[in-house]
């Protein structure tokens, strides 16, 4: 029983994924975006999403633990 998530553990590695899929729909639209500053914005904004996206995987794994 010891090896079971909790719910909030599931729910943070569902959240975790969110994030990952919202950064990589944000990469892609910051490539078609026509302001090239507007896109460099979009695309720094995808990459920080991305990183909180691993971040909260982490630490739902390691309260897994």
């Amino acid at each position: 029983m010891k090896d079971r998530k909790t719910t909030w553990q599931g729910w943070l590695f569902i959240a975790s994924w969110v994030l990952i899929a919202l950064a990589a729909v944000l990469y892609g639209i910051s490539e078609y975006t026509v302001n090239p500053h507007k896109g460099q914005v979009q695309e720094n904004w995808s990459i920080v999403v991305f990183v909180a996206g691993i971040l909260v995987m982490l630490v739902s794994r390691a309260a897994a633990k």
